[in-house]
């Protein structure tokens, strides 16, 4: 078996090349008496949704696979990056795979300060709704 190439842009997949859920006739409520009807969520929920773009667009990096950061929260959870700086790591993931990063450094904004007892709290529900597939937080002394 071979190893992927790391170095290789990703494949973007448009949301009409993805596999449809499998659901046929024969499927019933009755399978599972708890589901009165059958919705499909895509991607993130709408207050994960809300509650990150109560923040600035520009604390976004999203894979060139998407034409919308609306459309990459369709893709689903992405990354956090704490002490972003640069956004080397983010700029790093979102090329390597579809996905999204919500980077955090002061040195962007005040309004990023990690020591806001606010902005831990917004952060912390996001990471307890599962806004998230992994985080990063590498500070430098």
């Amino acid at each position: 078996m071979s190893s992927p190439d790391l170095h290789a842009p990703p494949t973007c997949a448009s949301s009409s090349q993805l596999p449809a859920p499998s659901v046929t006739a024969s499927d019933s409520v009755d399978t599972c008496p708890a589901v009165s009807s059958f919705h499909v969520q895509k991607g993130i929920s709408q207050k994960v949704r809300e509650l990150l773009l109560s923040f600035g667009r520009e604390q976004f990096v999203v894979s060139e696979c998407f034409a919308s950061l609306e459309e990459a929260f369709d893709s689903g959870p992405g990354i956090l990056d704490l002490f972003a700086g640069s956004r080397g790591f983010s700029r790093g993931c979102v090329r390597a795979a579809q996905t999204w990063t919500l980077t955090f450094d002061i040195s962007h904004s005040s309004s990023e300060d990690l020591l806001d007892p606010s902005l831990q709290e917004r952060i912390w529900t996001l990471l307890r709704l599962g806004a998230f597939a992994g985080w990063t937080s590498v500070r430098q002394l």
